[in-house]
């Protein structure tokens, strides 16, 4: 009876925790897609084409910059000692911050080839490098964030994602309606968004996360 009780204990936490992970991974993209009948009437419908391309990129571009630590940080962290977990998400986020920073100095080296490779013109040069400046972040947030799954910090998780979500939908209206850029302020409101998703991470584990033994 006790195993039994167990196991129905341990597929709830599963469903719990899964459901609150997905809502979280979920969120932005859902709160976007919400608001976007509202910022189509202040973005040239061309530009969208500019959003839409950017966005495909940072999905080819993330796997590749975060070196598969998706896959390597989850076994190296439960096959070492509970004393040396921590130290494990140190070195993933390390490794990490080295690759992102190599693809962020890269990008803007080579921005204006960037732009005309992708877009035959300079004139979404900054539209680029708002969207690679969101990349940067999201790789540096990729290491925080197993952490979170692996210690099931779900609800911390959850509440994170929907902050940074309204974070980037309030900077994305301002930019927009307010400041007239377009295309542009809904990828500045993305990349601010990634950034307070970032600071909120380090702040809430800021003990965890030292380079030094």
């Amino acid at each position: 009876t006790r195993v039994s009780e167990l196991h129905s204990s341990n597929k709830f936490e599963l469903i719990y925790d899964g459901l609150f992970y997905g809502i979280g991974q979920a969120s932005q993209r859902a709160i976007a897609l919400i608001c976007l009948p509202f910022f189509i009437q202040y973005i040239n419908p061309s530009d969208y084409g500019v959003v839409g391309l950017l966005s495909s990129l940072s999905i080819f571009l993330i796997p590749i910059f975060s070196l598969g630590l998706n896959f390597s940080t989850g076994v190296c962290y439960f096959n070492s000692k509970k004393k040396s977990r921590t130290d494990v998400i140190s070195s993933a986020l390390f490794i990490s911050l080295i690759s992102a920073g190599i693809f962020l100095i890269g990008t803007i080296f080579f921005i204006d080839e960037l732009s005309r490779l992708f877009f035959s013109t300079l004139e979404y040069k900054l539209h680029t490098l708002v969207a690679f400046i969101t990349i940067f972040f999201s790789i540096l947030c990729i290491p925080i964030q197993l952490y979170q799954q692996y210690m099931k910090q779900s609800a911390p998780f959850l509440i994170f994602a929907l902050l940074s979500s309204f974070f980037s939908v309030i900077v994305s209206l301002l930019a927009i309606v307010l400041m007239g850029y377009g295309a542009l302020g809904l990828l500045i409101g993305a990349m601010v968004g990634q950034i307070f998703l970032f600071l909120l991470l380090i702040f809430s584990n800021y003990k965890l996360f030292s380079f030094t033994s």
